[in-house]
């Protein structure tokens, strides 16, 4: 019986092992297929004339913001972006628009676009910061409305 213990250990180790692989293999494939894309897309990524940039325009390190006004990740972010174009003179802030959180966020994209082709995109976007959102008015209580 311990015979048949120790195979199955080396079975159940042999297994995990193959696991650990395999999920290191879909890993590396995973990273090389983003690589590929953004190498593919890179001009659409970084040189778009429909982003606005921030920061250094020929500045050495490029850095794309994927932007939704409505997104919590995106208002907690955008703190650390102003503070990294303000701080670092070779960063080159790329934004784009991404409004996939509802017709809110479409409409508020549309008008940071319409903001970007009068040259005003980033007093736009200043406007709606640190929150990066437009937040619904508080409905008032039948009581207060007496």
């Amino acid at each position: 019986m311990p015979r048949f213990s120790r195979l199955l250990v080396l079975i159940g180790l042999a297994g995990l092992f193959g696991l650990v692989v395999a999920y290191a293999v879909l890993g590396y494939l995973r990273s090389m297929r983003q690589e590929r894309g953004i190498a593919t897309h890179a001009e659409e990524i970084f040189r778009s004339p429909t982003s606005f940039v921030a920061g250094n325009p020929k500045g050495d390190v490029s850095v794309v913001a994927f932007l939704d006004y409505n997104c919590p990740y995106c208002r907690q972010d955008a703190p650390e972006l102003a503070r990294l174009i303000e701080t670092d003179g070779k960063v080159r802030l790329v934004l784009k628009e991404l409004p996939v959180l509802g017709k809110d966020s479409e409409e508020v994209a549309r008008i940071a676009l319409a903001a970007a082709a009068q040259g005003k995109y980033f007093g736009c976007i200043r406007g709606c910061t640190p929150s990066l959102a437009v937040r619904p008015r508080p409905r008032r209580s039948a009581s207060r409305a007496s």
